[in-house]
C-alpha cells in the first residue's frame, strides 16, 4: 500500500502537478531559473541551468502535532 502511494506522489510531482495531502501537507513542484554559480576549486564561475524542484509544506495541522511532541 505505501507503494501505491509513494508511486502516485511520484507521478503526479513528475507531471508538474501539486499535490494535498490532508492533515499532512503539500507537494510543489518549483521551477527555478537559470542562475550564475562559482567552482570554488578553479574560482570560475559557471551557469547552472533552469531546473524543477519539489518542494514540501506542512500543514498546519501537522505543525501543531511535531510541537507537542
Amino acid at each position: 500500500m505505501v507503494e501505491l502511494v509513494l508511486a502516485t506522489i511520484k507521478e503526479n510531482l513528475a507531471d508538474g502537478k501539486t499535490l494535498k495531502i490532508a492533515c499532512f501537507g503539500t507537494f510543489m513542484v518549483r521551477k527555478k531559473a537559470e542562475r550564475k554559480a562559482r567552482n570554488l576549486k578553479t574560482n570560475k564561475e559557471i551557469i547552472l541551468p533552469p531546473r524543477r524542484v519539489v518542494t514540501f509544506k506542512a500543514s498546519q495541522h501537522l505543525k501543531t502535532m511535531v510541537e507537542r511532541v
